[in-house]
């Protein structure tokens, strides 16, 4: 099934009597990039120093985490294991 935001970025930069922004040039290049390319191939994410610990990688740049100590059992309940829910 076609993206209906592709598509509808094609048609744009194809008909529009407006110049494209930056912005809009770039997301239209990475667009068709992720078409062709697969960039995972190019970019890797390495874990080095407190970034090996498995603790740390899922949960040490998670801003807030501390506030966890603070919540009520209601409270953690209330998120049904989301810890986006979590305030």
């Amino acid at each position: 099934m076609p993206d209906s935001r592709e598509n509808l970025a094609n048609y744009l930069s194809l008909y529009s009597t407006e110049p494209l922004t930056k912005t809009d040039m770039m997301d239209q290049v990475m667009l068709q990039a992720l078409q062709e390319y697969d960039i995972s191939k190019i970019f890797r994410v390495k874990r080095r120093g407190k970034d090996t610990d498995e603790m740390f990688w899922s949960f040490g740049k998670i801003h807030g985490l501390e506030n966890l100590a603070f919540a009520s059992n209601e409270e953690l309940l209330a998120t049904n294991g989301n810890p986006v829910k979590i305030q």
